[in-house]
């Protein structure tokens, strides 16, 4: 039981940790994209 309850864990934080990257580049895209044009 613990060993899947640390699993589920690692793999939320993964998602959150995927989720806030995505976001980071999006915006440093969105800045060149702009300052390119």
């Amino acid at each position: 039981m613990q060993y899947g309850y640390i699993n589920k864990d690692k793999i939320y934080l993964t998602i959150k940790a995927t989720g806030i990257f995505k976001i980071f580049i999006l915006k440093s895209f969105g800045r060149e994209f702009l300052g390119s044009e």
